[in-house]
């Protein structure tokens, strides 16, 4: 099942990929690098909050991602609770499937995207 969030004013997109049987969700934003920017971070991780708590209120245990290896390198590996627990490809590029406890979701995201002081709001 796919569950999309949106702002209707920012136009901001969460989108989640639900595996209720597993218990985890893996999370996307189609259009972050396209709008998001250091002027609109505050508006972007209420509506992430937001969607964690709804994967919560359906017993969703784990937030899962693909990224690329760099990104794993430079900004998640030893900085987050982050775990590889898959390698795929889409279209001849490999990505790792990365996890973490939906508890940790939201300061996770927030520590890849440099922002420590979102966790304030």
């Amino acid at each position: 099942m796919i569950q999309e969030f949106n702002c209707a004013i920012t136009k901001f997109k969460i989108n989640y990929e639900i595996e209720i049987e597993y218990k985890y969700a893996i999370i996307s934003f189609p259009n972050y690098f396209e709008i998001v920017n250091e002027s609109n971070y505050k508006a972007f991780f209420l509506l992430l909050r937001g969607s964690i708590e709804s994967m919560k209120k359906k017993n969703i245990k784990k937030i899962r991602q693909y990224v690329t290896n760099q990104d794993w390198l430079d900004v998640m590996k030893n900085k987050t609770s982050w775990k590889i627990v898959d390698i795929c490809n889409f279209e001849g590029i490999p990505y790792l499937v990365v996890e973490c406890d939906i508890n940790d979701a939201l300061e996770n995201i927030g520590k890849c995207f440099g922002i420590d002081y979102i966790l304030k709001i």
